[in-house]
């Protein structure tokens, strides 16, 4: 049999999202691969769940999108899963005082935060100052909130601030250095891909720049280096996590209609159903981990830890790999 690939914008709107989806239900589909973030995947889980049609979202963190028995499933971990393994990094860091910063407005900033806070306090780790910002990506300054930051937790201190691309890249870092604060900004899977919003006169205040990530296009893996060949011979640039993830959406989707198809009947007669019980509980070696989903269809895999680094010599950011912390 071969797969189709019938494509859909939503343009991150989420009465878009639900107008995609209905188009693609009428037109016959059989299961669909995506959304890519969590307020369009969440408009769309309901319509996904009332006509039986399973959903693999490659990149929607918010905890709530699967839950036990429906037709959701992911390719990635939770913001909760983030927050938790951020927090346990502090910790191996030997932090115990820390500063975090999120946007009120944003469903993954409060939920990575909420998670990284519950677990700092698990861990023994102080909370010392919380900042936050109305919306995660109509901010003109944070220049405030980082003077906060350094008055309470000192110029080397440790500041958790899990925001998008633009806000990061030419908003939260930069400002934190002209305030003086030269220790640890940390964030999760929103941070791959700032490095498309930097600003060339800023790139040396991208020291110190931790984030939690899926994958890292280090890794000497076979699936993760012809994965990486095959994209940039085909796109000519590197891949993000999104992209891994995205891959690694698609290659679950097509190995459980291959198994509910059970041998070769006819492409007709395959269900959302059938597609839904190959893919409960089922196990995936991929580009982003080895991982089993979990009750609700979200994975729990390995973390890796990825910096930002700037390299004097070339005046340029590079990402780096720094470590694996493993599945709990």
């Amino acid at each position: 049999f071969t797969i189709e690939l019938v494509e859909k914008d939503s343009v991150g709107d989420v009465n878009t999202a639900v107008a995609a989806m209905n188009a693609l239900i009428d037109a016959g589909i059989h299961a669909v691969v995506g959304p890519v973030i969590t307020g369009t995947t969440s408009a769309v889980t309901s319509v996904a769940n009332e006509n039986e049609i399973v959903m693999v979202t490659p990149s929607a963190t918010g905890d709530k999108i699967t839950t036990a028995s429906d037709y959701v499933f992911r390719s990635c971990f939770k913001d909760s899963y983030q927050g938790v393994k951020a927090a346990q990094y502090a910790k191996k860091l030997g932090k115990t005082e820390v500063a975090a910063m999120y946007a009120l407005d944003s469903d993954y900033s409060t939920g990575v935060y909420n998670a990284f806070k519950a677990e700092c306090e698990k861990l023994g780790i102080t909370v010392k100052v919380t900042e936050t910002s109305p919306t995660i990506d109509k901010e003109v300054s944070f220049e405030t909130q980082m003077q906060k930051v350094k008055e309470t937790v000192g110029a080397d201190g440790f500041l958790f601030a899990p925001y998008y691309y633009e806000a990061i890249g030419t908003l939260i870092v930069p400002q934190a250095r002209a305030a003086g604060f030269r220790g640890i900004i940390m964030g999760a899977d929103g941070y791959d891909g700032v490095q498309d919003y930097m600003k060339k006169d800023q790139l040396a205040s991208y020291d110190n720049v931790y984030f939690t990530n899926h994958y890292s296009a280090e890794s000497s893996d076979e699936k993760v280096v012809n994965f990486i060949s095959g994209y940039k011979a085909k796109y000519g640039e590197n891949p993000t996590a999104f992209s891994a993830l995205a891959y690694d959406a698609m290659y679950m989707l097509a190995a459980a209609v291959e198994k509910a198809l059970g041998g070769g009947e006819d492409a007709g007669v395959l269900t959302g159903a059938a597609i839904k019980a190959a893919l409960d509980g089922s196990s995936v070696s991929g580009v982003t981990g080895n991982f089993k989903l979990d009750e609700t269809g979200t994975p729990v895999k390995d973390v890796v830890i990825m910096k930002y680094q700037y390299n004097a010599a070339t005046a340029a950011v590079e990402l780096k790999y720094v470590e694996t912390l493993k599945a709990n």
